[in-house]
């Protein structure tokens, strides 16, 4: 629950969707290992690339290399594809209000839940993980606020590094990408355990 979570390192989700004719990205996604055992709060963000005017000439191995290189913890790909599960889910949550005043929440569902619909031709989602612990915590008698706040706006933080990502995949794939952080309806975390990054804890927090 809540205590647990106020305990766990932080890490910052990020997404890449990339639409092509032909990838050579992954066709498929990777099997997680259970040996990790170390819990993580996230944040969400994404990175579309659009379809390409050539063929691929990246690969997956390639793009998770230049992740780790950027700053970002670990990187995984899984296949764009319907969540269903997902989708039934998110339903029966907001029905009940559990989302409070989140009312965006209840937008854009159908495109939640498929990649394909809210990027059309969408084939791979890439999917990168950030630590944002800072290195110090606030003493007990001072007002307590999020870890992920203490430092720069993890907006900014994150964008700047899935920007040198896109760059990286532009000039080896002519791709139109468009980056976004939190400003559209993705499964991030769905997307961080089907790209082998770890599973999701009753908490509804990524485990990695």
């Amino acid at each position: 629950g809540l205590r647990a979570r106020q305990k766990c390192a932080k890490l910052q989700i990020s997404a890449v969707v990339q639409h092509t004719e032909h990838s050579g990205v992954v066709s498929h996604r990777p099997q997680w290992r259970h040996r990790c055992r170390q819990r993580f709060e996230c944040r969400q963000s994404a990175t579309i690339h659009r379809t390409p005017t050539r063929q691929t000439l990246i690969t997956a191995a390639e793009i998770k290399q230049e992740a780790l290189r950027l700053g970002f913890a670990a990187c995984g790909i899984a296949q764009a594809c319907h969540l269903p599960d997902d989708a039934a889910q998110l339903q029966a949550w907001t029905t009940r209000q559990f989302h409070g005043e989140m009312a965006y929440m209840e937008h854009y569902a159908d495109k939640r839940a498929n990649p394909q619909l809210l990027f059309e031709g969408a084939q791979s989602v890439v999917v990168v993980l950030l630590n944002y612990a800072p290195p110090r915590t606030l003493n007990a008698d001072q007002p307590q606020i999020a870890k992920y706040a203490y430092g720069t706006d993890y907006h900014f933080v994150v964008k700047e590094k899935l920007r040198k990502l896109q760059q990286f995949i532009d000039t080896r794939a002519t791709q139109q990408c468009q980056i976004c952080c939190d400003s559209a309806p993705v499964f991030e975390r769905r997307w961080a355990e089907r790209a082998g990054l770890g599973w999701i804890g009753k908490s509804g927090m990524l485990i990695n």
